[in-house]
């Protein structure tokens, strides 16, 4: 090789060493939690010593997971929340946009917010979102749009993944919007869990002391909504008159109109009292969001939570990466309360690539602060 070329090898390797250290550096030190902000963290504020007047129901299953997010938008009369970090125009992708297009066309005003790098790689110049984010009562807004000339923004991601009806009900949970996630289907499937979560009519109307969950997060998805980080996208009047969108829109109708004669049972309203089970409390935490490097709120909560000594505490995540102040946060939390047990999917059936290595990687280390694994013949469960 020419002695030019491994110098301009060189320069080319050192330009991106330094690009990835622009993208890398600014998370490389993660903040533990203030200590002014820990010493307003109270474990009996979570709780409720009664019955509330909030209900709610677990979402296990994928299919049911797809019914519920239709019937709920079909149901709306006057406002759909999505936030979702990742949507996919594949068949359960359309679905929901066919569903969400419905709305639109009924009036009622649709806000969709993903987050920005899966945007890029799922939603942009994609017919479909172009048509949906089109109409006149959709309002679609991405969340830290990717920008490669600022690279030290690139790490900062939008994870949240909820869908709100109005003032009367609201799906959370850890699935995001495509076939991995959600429908009956053959192939890959991820295992999430959702939580279903309703308020009755005097909760809605402000006629209840306690203030409702559905509240704290609609107030929380302006916050991310209005903060300063989200663009919309697909209002450029091109794209109305766009062919390939144009028919994308025609698609869409078609499958709403298949779902009403094959799965009518989607869109008939429910009495929600009938399927859900009564809460003591439901609170809703999240950690700061802005893009920089976040304090741990909501990690420093639910270990709090769990560390209460005498009570024994499960918790369930799809993957878990730590840096030393989380594990030693679990040392600390496993030594006050010894019955904290761990459940989390599998490196074998683990979606996200980093989390499954991670795991592999730091199991023993993860284990070793008393953390006890649940076991199960199922091979999703560690």
């Amino acid at each position: 090789m020419k002695k030019k070329t491994v110098i301009k090898v060189l320069i080319c390797l050192a330009v991106l060493i330094f690009y990835l250290a622009l993208a890398c550096l600014p998370i490389y030190v993660q903040p533990s939690i203030a200590q002014r902000q820990a010493d307003n963290i109270q474990a009996e504020d979570f709780y409720g010593r009664e019955k509330g007047a909030e209900r709610a129901k677990i979402i296990s299953e994928n299919g049911e997971a797809l019914s519920e997010r239709v019937r709920l938008i079909a149901n709306a009369r006057e406002r759909i929340i999505l936030s979702t970090f990742d949507f996919q125009s594949d068949n359960s992708g359309k679905i929901l946009m066919a569903a969400l297009l419905d709305a639109a066309d009924r009036g009622v005003q649709v806000n969709v917010m993903m987050d920005g790098f899966s945007y890029f790689a799922h939603g942009w110049g994609n017919p479909y979102f172009l048509f949906l984010a089109g109409h006149e009562n959709v309002e679609f807004r991405v969340y830290n749009p990717v920008n490669f000339l600022k690279p030290w923004k690139l790490m900062a991601r939008m994870h949240d993944k909820y869908l709100i009806a109005d003032d009367d009900v609201y799906i959370l949970g850890g699935r995001n919007c495509y076939d991995y996630f959600l429908g009956e289907h053959d192939g890959y499937k991820n295992y999430d869990w959702d939580v279903l979560v309703s308020l009755p009519e005097t909760l809605r109307q402000g006629a209840s002391e306690q203030r409702s969950s559905l509240s704290e997060l609609t107030e929380y998805f302006f916050s991310v909504w209005d903060g300063g980080e989200c663009v919309t996208v697909g209002k450029n009047r091109f794209w109305s008159v766009n062919p390939s969108v144009a028919g994308a829109g025609r698609r869409l109708e078609e499958i709403y109109e298949k779902i009403k004669m094959e799965q009518s049972g989607w869109l008939e309203a429910v009495d929600y009292d009938e399927i859900t089970v009564p809460t003591n409390r439901v609170r809703l935490v999240s950690n700061p969001v802005h893009t920089g490097v976040k304090e741990p709120t909501v990690y420093y909560i639910i270990t709090e939570l769990l560390s209460q000594p005498g009570k024994e505490a499960v918790f369930h995540t799809p993957y878990i990466i730590c840096s030393d102040w989380m594990l030693r946060r679990l040392e600390e939390i496993c030594r006050e309360n010894p019955d904290i047990t761990m459940m989390t999917n599998s490196v074998a059936n683990n979606g996200n690539p980093f989390g499954a290595a991670d795991y592999l990687e730091h199991r023993e280390e993860i284990l070793g602060t008393g953390l006890q694994p649940l076991m199960s013949l199922f091979r999703f469960l560690m």
